[in-house]
């Protein structure tokens, strides 16, 4: 038995390095998978925003166009593996309900699925580290902090994104619901369209805006610019008039 661990124990070498931190970006990008998913079961069973009290009572329950090519991806599988002489596949003929349950069901696999991946990662980083000598958390942690800055800074900003747009996606169809609730006559339909039209075109404008403050902001020219080609003279009181003029060729320099 001692000899077994003499074996097996070893120092860390570069390539082992690489491989943890192959491992645990694996772990990180399943559980950013696994976060978008379960965004998907709440949108799906119509948990993803908690219903205020004012709120005209419609079904919260909302599909998003992620999910419903996941299930229509699932039902094509199902029926090429029961119908193989069947070249196109055919619409789902069930209910609503049992659409929703297997809808649920798909997610809650996926969901484990990623959960058991996450754990055999982990398992595996686990069983690895325990093999070297001297493997100190000074040198986890600077192995993890470059995982973070060049592999999963990035995709934590593209799942923000994908959050982001999953609750919009959200909030639209419940306020479209509650709206359509009202029954609303046509002439209604169309001023609440023009109004939501005109909502965005502000929404847009504020954002170019608010990206050329930016463009402004990040182009100005440094503060030694203010007397890079126009070195002001010695001046009297009476030469307010020079004064001026380099004032105005400064600020003629910054616009250009």
């Amino acid at each position: 038995m001692a000899q077994t661990i003499i074996k097996t124990v070893r120092y860390i070498t570069m390539n082992d390095i690489q491989q943890m931190a192959l491992l645990m970006h694996q772990i990180a990008t399943v559980q950013i998978d696994r976060e978008i998913m379960k965004a998907y079961l709440h949108s799906v069973k119509g948990t993803l925003r908690e219903a205020e009290c004012h709120f005209i009572e419609v079904d919260r329950r909302f599909w998003p166009m992620q999910v419903q090519s996941l299930m229509l991806t699932q039902h094509k599988l199902i029926m090429n593996d029961t119908d193989t002489t069947s070249k196109t596949a055919t619409p789902m003929e069930i209910d609503t309900e049992d659409q929703q349950i297997a809808c649920e069901n798909l997610l809650n696999e996926h969901l484990q699925k990623m959960k058991r991946q996450i754990e055999y990662y982990e398992k595996e980083l686990d069983e690895k580290q325990s093999t070297f000598i001297r493997f100190t958390s000074t040198i986890q942690e600077t192995i993890e902090i470059h995982v973070q800055t060049y592999g999963i800074k990035a995709l934590e900003m593209k799942r923000d994104l994908k959050l982001a747009l999953i609750n919009y996606d959200y909030d639209s169809e419940m306020l479209q619901r509650e709206y359509f609730q009202e029954q609303p006559n046509n002439y209604q339909i169309e001023v609440a369209k023009c109004l939501s039209t005109a909502k965005v075109e502000v929404e847009k404008s504020k954002r170019t805006l608010l990206e050329l403050k930016y463009r402004v902001f990040y182009s100005k020219p440094p503060d030694s610019f203010d007397s890079s080609g126009t070195l002001m003279p010695t001046l009297n009181h009476d030469d307010q008039g020079l004064f001026d003029k380099h004032e105005k060729a400064i600020q003629r320099r910054k616009l250009d």
